[in-house]
């Protein structure tokens, strides 16, 4: 017989369950967070080469005042009198309506001290802001396999090496992209205008590769073709037709392997700023030795490391130094395991930090550290979540770099 009551359920009783979430504070307003961390603008200005550094232009003009001197003011008239000069830029009244395709992008001048004493500012566009989509922005460099490679050739056929660095690359490339912006003090009277960027400004997504396709075409017009393997790899075919002359490039690096290399660097100088070239002896961190004895080339990490250690000098508390480890890396020990690390995770800067250090490293085994291949690997699975335990080895991985 069925039963003809009302099925009613029983009332929960709530002290039977559990509790199985953490109880957390309430987070503070945020006007109160700020509050107890001071902003960028009120921190101590940093301190490079002994001189402090501005952030902003009007910091820079207050130095300059404090000082008695006009360092930082001539640091900033001297980048933009030559950014003018590359015609990087169209000045037009304050009430100037840009096209509906133009988007905005802030300017900024970013501040260096060098050793010798001398002030340098560089303005950067703050691309960040800028929507590239339906644009391209990837761009090659040439792979370090290639370059040992043209070593190799050089030193079979007789071929010299000469190295060269391409001041001002990007902004000798046209900006891809349609964009404005306002003039700040640093462009003294043209304070206030609104500025059309014609060049490729440090600081957009798209710059390297504009001044990639520039070089590219270039290279094109002096009869080099890129090779089927590395695109960076350019190469023509010398006119008495026993063999090829090449050239690689990496961003605004690169490197002739030909029998009359300063032919090619005349001609490079004619259509681009060069910084520096010369005989082969420093080039993507890799230094350059010839013995005379041997009749051989000799490639080493001194250099590279040696500035790695001084970085990471730099990044340590006053008073504290590093101490030197001896290869091959332990195979014990905490050191050799770090999958088992329990420390406690890393904040934001030290994440960032961790990530540095496993660059620098991998960098440092790119250009011959092989030694240090497997502990860099194995530092590398944790830069997404790296602990505190983690970032201390990581220091110890680039310091055995420099024992040999």
């Amino acid at each position: 017989m069925l039963n003809t009551h009302d099925f009613r359920r029983p009332c929960e009783d709530d002290s039977d369950q559990i509790q199985l979430t953490k109880m957390h504070k309430k987070s503070q307003p945020r006007q109160v967070r700020r509050a107890k961390k001071k902003g960028r603008l009120q921190r101590p200005l940093p301190i490079r080469c002994g001189i402090p550094i501005p952030r902003t232009v009007k910091e820079a003009l207050a130095l300059d005042d404090d000082n008695g001197n006009h360092f930082w003011r001539k640091a900033m008239e001297k980048e933009i009198a030559s950014l003018i000069a590359m015609n990087c830029f169209d000045f037009h009244s304050s009430d100037y309506k840009p096209g509906p395709n133009s988007q905005f992008a802030p300017l900024r001048m970013i501040f260096e001290a060098k050793q010798d004493g001398r002030r340098k500012g560089r303005l950067v566009c703050g691309g960040h802001l800028v929507d590239p989509r339906g644009i391209s922005t990837r761009s090659t460099v040439v792979k370090g396999v290639s370059v040992r490679l043209l070593d190799m050739i050089a030193d079979h056929y007789g071929l010299t090496i000469v190295h060269g660095d391409v001041g001002n690359a990007f902004i000798t490339a046209n900006c891809l992209e349609e964009i404005h912006s306002v003039a700040g003090p640093e462009f003294g009277e043209r304070e206030g205008a609104v500025i059309t960027i014609n060049k490729a400004l440090y600081g957009l997504r798209t710059s390297s590769r504009a001044y990639r396709e520039t070089f590219a075409a270039f290279m094109r017009t002096i009869g080099f073709q890129s090779s089927r393997y590395d695109r960076d790899v350019w190469m023509r075919l010398r006119e008495d037709n026993e063999g090829y002359d090449y050239l690689c490039t990496h961003v605004d690096d690169f490197k002739v392997v030909a029998k009359d290399p300063q032919r090619w660097v005349n001609a490079i100088a004619g259509a681009f700023q060069l910084k520096c070239f010369g005989k082969p002896d420093y080039y993507l961190g890799m230094d350059y030795n010839f013995d005379e004895e041997t009749k051989c080339w000799f490639t080493g990490t001194k250099t590279y490391v040696e500035e790695c250690i001084r970085r990471i000098q730099a990044l340590l508390p006053p008073g504290h130094l590093l101490c030197t480890h001896n290869t091959p890396a332990p195979y014990d020990g905490k050191a050799s395991h770090p999958e088992e690390d329990k420390s406690d995770f890393l904040d934001d800067a030290g994440k960032r930090q961790y990530q540095m250090l496993v660059g620098m490293a991998q960098w440092a085994v790119t250009i011959g550290r092989m030694d240090i291949a497997y502990a860099v690997s194995s530092l590398s699975r944790f830069s997404s979540a790296p602990r505190e335990g983690c970032q201390i080895i990581n220091s110890v991985a680039v310091m055995r770099a420099s024992t040999l």
